[in-house]
């Protein structure tokens, strides 16, 4: 897409906003081999549970592996998202 004037980019640089900023939270559960292998599923399952049973307003999804996200850097910013 060419971004052909001002206006154009701020609708672009609202609808990442809206991604990187979601009105509601979102819990990605890591259900790839290695995930599910640990117990991905019930916590998957119990997560979405408790979601129903409080009528909490948080978006659960389940995602593929999340190797990339368990380094030192990775760990510190799930937590600070958390």
């Amino acid at each position: 897409m060419k971004i052909i004037d001002e206006s154009m980019l701020e609708v672009l640089r609202q609808n990442g906003l809206k991604k990187l900023l979601p009105d509601v939270p979102k819990i990605s559960v890591g259900m790839g081999t290695c995930g599910i292998g640990n117990g991905a599923k019930d916590v998957y399952d119990a997560l979405q549970k408790m979601i129903k049973t409080k009528n909490a307003s948080v978006r659960l999804s389940m995602t593929g592996c999340l190797v990339e996200y368990l380094s030192p850097y990775r760990q510190q910013y799930l937590v600070f998202h958390l």
